[in-house]
């Protein structure tokens, strides 16, 4: 049986990438399975700039408009497939 990363040790990766280098102003969306309201406060307070639970196809969607909305990328934002619910 293989043996699923603990949460936290993404969110160690997601702070040090959102406070320096080239990666600090891109929004990550964190992605996963678990989904707990302690799961997504603890993903937000790490630096996520959202947190979707893996089943959640539109809110993906919306999340990634949004994202992209916030940078100036309203083209790119309305090709997204859902972008017009």
């Amino acid at each position: 049986m293989r043996k699923r990363p603990r949460l936290f040790d993404y969110i160690n990766h997601i702070q040090q990438a959102a406070t320096d280098g080239p990666w600090a102003e891109l929004p990550i969306i964190a992605l996963s399975a678990r989904a707990s309201p302690e799961d997504v406060e603890a993903g937000r307070r790490a630096g996520f700039t959202d947190y979707v639970a893996k089943f959640g196809r539109a809110a993906l969607l919306r999340s990634i408009e949004d994202c992209l909305s916030l940078h100036g990328l309203t083209e790119a934002a309305s090709a997204l497939p859902l972008a017009a619910e």
